[in-house]
């Protein structure tokens, strides 16, 4: 039997939580449909995004967005790996700058020049003015995997805070009708913090997921379009 936490359902509700309150509310932009499919371990490309997100949508249900994790193809090393190929036909493991920057700037969905420099000035990926793609494609699905167990992890803490203020105001109202002369109201106070606050905050100590929530993710999408 498949464990309740790694369904798609649960995965996706966990992502779609990282960028709303809750499922109950809609996504009301492309930026944040994009961060939820991160979240979730996508890496959708500008065109596909553009397509998921019309001009004429203002909203997506969490329903709408369980649809389409469910048909949107599981991203790999080796798929990206074989996007850059594309660029390196003898398959040596690295791509020319200048090959690079003209591909990524002029053809397809074009990225910002700023973008691909940024990229090309990363000395974790490249040396003698040659990009190593496989270094990257391994560090990006790395993040994702990372974002998504961050949203499943804040999933089972908030499903365990629910659980215990749910049994402390049964506790409570228990003993206030045990007590006819109590006459203090209980309430239960459900804490969930927003989710942008949280983006934030693990932003700030994991500078690389910020990284690959927008330049880095573009470019491994630009790749497989």
């Amino acid at each position: 039997m498949k464990n309740k936490v790694d369904s798609w359902e649960d995965v996706g509700r966990a992502a779609y939580s990282m960028v709303v309150l809750s499922p109950a509310e809609d996504l009301s932009s492309k930026v944040q449909l994009q961060q939820a499919l991160q979240f979730a371990g996508f890496n959708p490309s500008i065109s596909r995004l553009n397509h998921l997100w019309s001009p004429q949508r203002n909203q997506m249900s969490f329903e709408q967005f369980l649809d389409i994790i469910e048909i949107e193809p599981r991203p790999s090393v080796t798929s990206l790996v074989e996007s850059f190929e594309k660029l390196d036909p003898t398959k040596l493991g690295y791509i020319s700058h200048q090959t690079f920057f003209s591909d990524l700037t002029t053809r397809g969905d074009k990225l910002e020049e700023s973008t691909v420099r940024n990229l090309l000035n990363n000395q974790k990926f490249n040396q003698d003015r040659r990009f190593y793609y496989k270094e990257f494609c391994q560090q990006v699905m790395d993040t994702s995997a990372q974002l998504q167990t961050l949203a499943l992890e804040r999933l089972k803490r908030e499903e365990e805070e629910l659980g215990v203020n749910s049994r402390t105001f049964k506790v409570k109202r228990k003993a206030t009708v045990a007590s006819p002369q109590k006459t203090t109201c209980v309430q239960a106070e459900i804490h969930q913090p927003h989710a942008a606050s949280e983006i934030q905050q693990q932003q700030q100590q994991q500078p690389l997921q910020k990284e690959t929530i927008g330049s880095d993710t573009n470019i491994i999408s630009r790749k497989g379009t």
